[in-house]
């Protein structure tokens, strides 16, 4: 299945809208409308769990907000701070997390932020993302 044969499938199956899509690792990234993503999620996370069934992959669900600063907290909710620097018209997000969450937010080779950076430059045109 290609991208957009699994974003018809999701919306049709959870009748959640959605914004975005990313493949990557044998995983789904889904990005929903606001207020969208109750309904990917299902009660009790049922709807995921059948939808990672049917696809046979990993999902995870992020809510997308206009506000740059909530849809980053949506995408890290162990962000403490979220400052964003507008130089030069390129957008550059700086991430305040705890110690103790900075590897988890990181992943293994950059993996998890790399993922978050992909996602803020498909949606808000955001040009690099630090963790601090």
């Amino acid at each position: 299945m290609d991208t957009i044969q699994i974003m018809n499938f999701f919306e049709n199956s959870t009748k959640a809208r959605l914004k975005d899509c990313l493949v990557k690792n044998g995983n789904i990234y889904f990005v929903t409308y606001e207020n969208q993503a109750q309904f990917a999620i299902g009660r009790n996370g049922s709807t995921i769990k059948s939808m990672e069934r049917a696809l046979g992959k990993s999902i995870r669900v992020f809510e997308y907000s206009e506000d740059l600063k909530t849809f980053v907290k949506n995408l890290v909710p162990k962000a403490n701070d979220v400052n964003i620097n507008n130089n030069d018209g390129e957008t550059t997000v700086d991430i305040k997390v705890n110690r103790i969450d900075r590897s988890f937010v990181i992943g293994r080779d950059g993996k998890n932020l790399n993922l978050i950076k992909e996602i803020l430059q498909r949606n808000m045109n955001v040009k690099n993302v630090l963790v601090k």
